[in-house]
């Protein structure tokens, strides 16, 4: 399902994907639509609310750059990119040259199929009133909120299946806890993680993930579950999380080693250490290995109250 007649951009190569539902008309009158695809696209308007009555009214019959309504960036036919200029037969006739007649409120059956060879994708329909202006590049389709629906089956159930499991984690090291839905409802159930009964910000997915947990992380956990398209709302259990602190160990400092790494994607948190049982034996004559890097962390406990002066001693040796 999608909130709007806009498709991902550059999602893949080698497909084709199809948007269909109904257009409800927000005021009655004569009118345009337009289409914008990579690559080839159709677009097609029902007389009604039947599918077997659509009739096509506009195509891309080459390639154009995202929401790009009147223009192209890969020279495709900027006349059937609209329905008031489309044709079915090079020219000879324009069916819909005046607009397309609709009345307010009556549901039309509507229907986009886009098809992509390779290089960049992306797909998206709009519409205007006859005396409006044309859209520009980039202004966002009109096919939204409430001038868009879709018929699905009903929603009759509705279940936790898998409740949170509650942990005991010391600070600094991460945590997870997740909850499994089950429903026959097409849409994805709405999730909501709090803590306390507080709603988490964010923890809006099926699991709820602490990189780096601190003591002010434990506390009692659930999550609320509302299954769209129907009135079932559930909450799970409430389970508790309890972050201890991590021991000190005074005159020793943390290292880690990255084999294969690089500092900025240490420094990003993109990558875990080595265990310890393959880290190298640092020995006068046991080097270590090309292509790798070291990390040393501590936490500093002055003896006084001062300014303090760091300073970064690098010494470099052969690999050999």
């Amino acid at each position: 399902m999608l909130p709007s007649f806009h498709t991902a951009v550059n999602f893949n190569d080698n497909y084709a994907n199809r948007l269909s539902g109904y257009f409800t008309p927000p005021t009655s009158g004569n009118y345009v639509f337009f289409v914008s695809g990579d690559d080839d696209s159709d677009l097609f308007l029902s007389t009604d609310d039947n599918p077997a009555n659509k009739r096509l009214i506009a195509q891309e019959v080459g390639w154009s750059n995202d929401m790009q309504w009147v223009t192209s960036g890969g020279n495709s036919s900027l006349s059937q990119k609209r329905s008031d200029q489309w044709s079915p037969n090079g020219g000879t006739t324009v069916p819909y040259a005046a607009g397309i007649a609709l009345t307010a409120g009556t549901k039309y059956y509507i229907e986009g199929v886009h098809h992509e060879g390779g290089g960049g994708d992306d797909f998206s329909a709009t519409f205007k009133l006859v005396a409006d202006p044309d859209p520009v590049e980039l202004d966002p389709t009109k096919f939204t909120n409430g001038v868009i629906s879709y018929l699905t089956a009903p929603v009759t159930s509705g279940t936790i299946a898998t409740q949170p499991v509650g942990i005991t984690n010391y600070e600094t090291q991460s945590f997870s806890l997740s909850v499994g839905v089950q429903t026959d409802s097409e849409l994805s159930p709405i999730y909501q993680w709090r803590k306390g009964g507080v709603n988490i910000a964010g923890a809006t997915n099926s699991s709820y993930k602490v990189a780096s947990a601190v003591v002010g992380d434990s506390g009692s956990y659930d999550v609320t579950v509302k299954i769209p398209n129907s009135t079932i709302s559930l909450t799970s259990s409430a389970v508790p999380v309890l972050v201890q602190p991590s021991p000190v160990l005074t005159g020793l400092l943390k290292y880690e080693y990255f084999p294969g790494s690089d500092r900025p994607t240490v420094e990003g948190g993109t990558v875990s250490p080595s265990s310890p049982g393959n880290i190298p034996h640092r020995t006068r004559a046991a080097r270590l290995i090309r292509s790798k890097l070291e990390m040393v962390s501590r936490i500093i406990t002055p003896t006084a109250s001062a300014a303090c002066l760091f300073r970064q001693l690098v010494a470099t040796t052969s690999s050999s």
